[in-house]
């Protein structure tokens, strides 16, 4: 819908989060600020967490309202795959 306007990090592990196949055991990822973390997206990021697809920053930080860079999307690609 809006092309130009840049994507949460929330957004694209929901997104990355939608095409993985569904089985896996996880849980409730234990993120820093992870109470930030928004009810359509937690569910991936639980999931992605578990695999060790998102790993948070040197704080323990996913900081899912900040927006993602190239490197970090490229990272979570390299990552799932």
């Amino acid at each position: 819908l809006y092309p130009q306007n840049s994507c949460s990090r929330a957004q694209i592990m929901t997104v990355l989060g939608r095409t993985l196949e569904r089985g896996y055991a996880y849980a409730p990822c234990t993120f820093t600020g992870s109470g930030k973390i928004p009810a359509w997206a937690r569910d991936h990021i639980d999931l992605l967490a578990s695999l060790g697809t998102v790993t948070g920053n040197e704080k323990g930080a996913v900081n899912p309202l900040g927006t993602i860079t190239r490197a970090e999307f490229a990272a979570l690609l390299y990552r799932m795959y």
